[in-house]
């Protein structure tokens, strides 16, 4: 009783009413914190659903995912979110569409059926990469199924490891029951085969397959076997197979439309006008049918018909990406400069790393040197940080002949991330070219930094540091720890009895090196290395006839003096 008292009078002072006043505010605090703010947001990211779903009910597809933006910038694992952009971008066959089931893949695990369709998405896009993490990325069960040995053999078909793609046609053959559809794609894949009597017979496997049971299975193969008349030139069974063909007309997606034009072009090409005027009108009903068609133009060289066309469409459908893109490539064939400037100047929704490029490249034409440079380092913020990008720029400089650039771009890649392999590989093979030993050995001293662990690089960090006469203590090592690790690899043996030969061990070396097989021993420019050795060790006979081999090869000056070194111990053996 007396403590409660005691409390109250302690209340009623200017402390206790304080006191009171911080722990309403500090309960105020946690429950805005932990129950009003998540409610809030909740009830905020519902409403921007709800809002999308009513957008795209009304078919406003960029403004639903307007909304779904608004959503994913404060709950990015919002999965509802997420299935409502996936329906959006499917319906929509969206290249985005990818991107969706990627993150739905990271809130779901478990869904291997999601992760297939990503797979299946990467192939079709061109992903070859991303589509092969996938595929590992699979569980057992999931890598036992038909839909997973399909994706399988269409990556390996693009990537053309024939065997690979065949074990996984032939497993699909398997889980199908030999179904007319495996068969079908185990006999296409049997076309590209090297040997012509398997040609010949996936050919006949074909023809049976147009009697198919499933007309989708007798459409493909019909399309195969046009496909194998053109590539094989057959203009009278490329002409009946046309004709086929072509009485599912109606039915014909773009892509089979635009394979009919090729046909056409080969075996009829009478006709190709009027079905060009034909699928111009079509396209013009649906603008995403609109870049294939300007390209199969683009290939005929038709470049003022193509500028004509789409710069008569109305200016919201000529500034879609695609369509924008065959215009510029249109503009760029026929010299126009100028107008390229402006065109190029519209944003890109993706790929401005590209878009920023050909404008520099365009603004060079018009010897406008500080805008085009301007635009070439653009170009390269924009590509920071996408390793395919930056070399699709580097190819575009190699391309246009911008020796510096490339070189420069090459350069600044390597330098922030020494391990990205094509970057790497491009600089040794720029430097071999010209020879520059000193520029060479720092690229790879650079890599062997981040990479100490990857044997090739040591070693051929160790086999030019012993040429030029540098890093000898840390050469010496290398070049010994790699020839332990792997005594019959002949690069790592040829480097260690070069390694020997420094350190005045000529006996040794040479019985490293004639640890190798007599053929590669005449292999350049070990057959320098191997005239050498024969030479310091009084074998002068062979030693000449090994150098005679070396006569007129491409060696870097390092080497060169090697081999004016040897010719002068012959000579000093010989007494001349």
């Amino acid at each position: 009783m007396k403590l409660t008292k005691s409390l109250l009078r302690f209340l009623r002072r200017p402390l206790g009413i304080s006191l009171i006043v911080l722990v309403i505010l500090v309960v105020g605090a946690a429950g805005a914190k932990w129950i009003a703010w998540p409610a809030y947001k909740e009830m905020r990211e519902n409403r921007w659903i709800g809002m999308a779903e009513a957008a795209a009910e009304q078919e406003d597809f960029p403004k639903a995912m307007n909304f779904l933006r608004k959503v994913f910038a404060v709950n990015p694992r919002s999965i509802e979110a997420w299935r409502l952009a996936e329906e959006i971008t499917r319906s929509q066959r969206s290249p985005e569409l990818l991107f969706v089931l990627r993150q739905l893949m990271l809130l779901d695990e478990d869904d291997m059926d999601l992760r297939l369709e990503a797979a299946e998405l990467s192939v079709v896009l061109g992903k070859y990469d991303e589509a092969l993490d996938i595929l590992r990325s699979l569980n057992e069960e999931a890598q036992n199924t038909a839909r997973f040995h399909q994706v399988a053999a269409n990556l390996a078909i693009v990537a053309k490891q024939m065997g690979t793609a065949e074990h996984h046609l032939q497993e699909l053959d398997r889980l199908t029951d030999s179904d007319e559809s495996s068969r079908l794609a185990l006999a296409t894949l049997r076309l590209q085969h090297p040997d012509l009597d398997v040609r010949l017979g996936a050919a006949e496997t074909l023809r049976s397959l147009r009697d198919a049971v499933d007309p989708d299975v007798r459409f493909r193969t019909l399309r195969a076997l046009l496909m194998r008349a053109m590539v094989e030139k057959h203009r009278r069974e490329g002409a009946e197979l046309l004709e086929a063909f072509r009485e599912e007309h109606d039915s014909l997606d773009l892509p089979d439309r635009i394979l009919v034009l090729h046909a056409l072009l080969m075996f009829a090409p009478e006709e190709l006008p009027h079905q060009l005027i034909e699928l111009q009108a079509l396209a013009q009903e649906d603008p995403r049918r609109i870049p294939a068609v300007a390209g199969f133009l683009l290939k005929l060289d038709k470049n003022a018909e193509v500028r004509e066309w789409l710069e008569a469409l109305p200016e919201e459908t000529r500034n879609i990406q695609p369509i924008l893109m065959a215009l510029t490539e249109a503009v760029s064939k026929l010299g126009d400069a100028e107008a390229l400037v402006d065109y190029l100047t519209i944003q890109w929704e993706r790929d401005n790393h590209h878009r920023l490029a050909s404008l520099a490249r365009a603004l060079r034409f018009l010897e406008r040197e500080r805008e085009a440079g301007d635009a070439w380092q653009r170009a390269i913020i924009a590509a920071t940080g996408d390793s395919a990008h930056l070399q699709t720029l580097f190819k575009l400089a190699v391309a246009w002949g911008w020796q510096k650039e490339g070189r420069d771009l090459l350069g600044r890649i390597f330098r922030d991330n020494p391990r990205e392999n094509w970057a790497y590989e491009e600089l040794v093979a720029l430097h071999v070219k010209e020879k520059n030993t000193s520029e060479l050995l720092q690229v790879l001293s650079r890599r062997l930094e981040y990479q100490p662990d990857d044997a090739d690089t040591s070693n051929n960090f160790a086999y030019l540091s012993l040429l030029r006469g540098v890093n000898s203590r840390q050469a010496h090592r290398l070049a010994q720890e790699n020839y332990r690790t792997d005594p019959e690899n002949p690069f790592f043996v040829t480097t260690h009895a070069f390694s020997l030969y420094r350190q005045e061990r000529v006996e040794d070396a040479l019985k490293v090196i004639e640890s190798l097989e007599p053929e590669l021993l005449q292999e350049q420019p070990r057959n320098l290395y191997y005239a050498l050795l024969l030479a310091v060790n009084d074998r002068i006979e062979e030693a000449e006839a090994s150098l005679a081999h070396v006569e007129g090869a491409n060696l870097l000056p390092e080497e060169r003096v090697l081999e004016e070194r040897t010719k002068a111990e012959i000579r000093e053996k010989r007494g001349v």
